[in-house]
């Protein structure tokens, strides 16, 4: 007899339904971290927004109206997963960031559908907690 050269299809398709196994049980593990990193990166975004409303308040004495008078130039959109708006507080000196999780994001990540974050002279960003910024 000659010794074998090569696998047999049944240790093949054992190798294959392991592997099979494997990535339907690493997939909905891999999407729900790929999940909380998009909503950290726009936290992180969403600091640097502040960052330019500080500044925009510094230099015209007052918050802007909308996202557009910033200098910040990026797109209306986090990380492409959330869009951004900015709502004055009626009768209270400040205002609020809110950004939605657009339809992907929303079903990735459906314990931060909303990241809100008011902002008011007596409000240091510093002490924010980032688990509070979500809705």
């Amino acid at each position: 007899m000659r010794p074998t050269l090569g696998f047999t299809l049944l240790e093949l398709l054992i190798v294959v339904t392991i592997i099979g196994i494997l990535s339907v049980l690493a997939a909905p593990v891999y999407q729900h971290f790929m999940a909380l990193e998009q909503r950290n990166q726009a936290i992180s975004e969403l600091y640097l927004i502040v960052n330019s409303i500080d500044e925009y308040q510094l230099n015209h004495h007052q918050y802007p109206d909308n996202i557009d008078e910033l200098i910040w130039k990026k797109p209306q959109q986090l990380s492409f997963r959330f869009s951004l708006s900015l709502v004055q507080q009626q009768g209270q000196s400040g205002v609020q960031i809110l950004a939605e999780a657009l339809p992907d994001q929303a079903n990735a990540d459906p314990d931060c559908i909303q990241l809100q974050l008011m902002l008011t002279p007596t409000v240091v960003m510093t002490n924010v907690d980032p688990s509070t910024l979500c809705q």
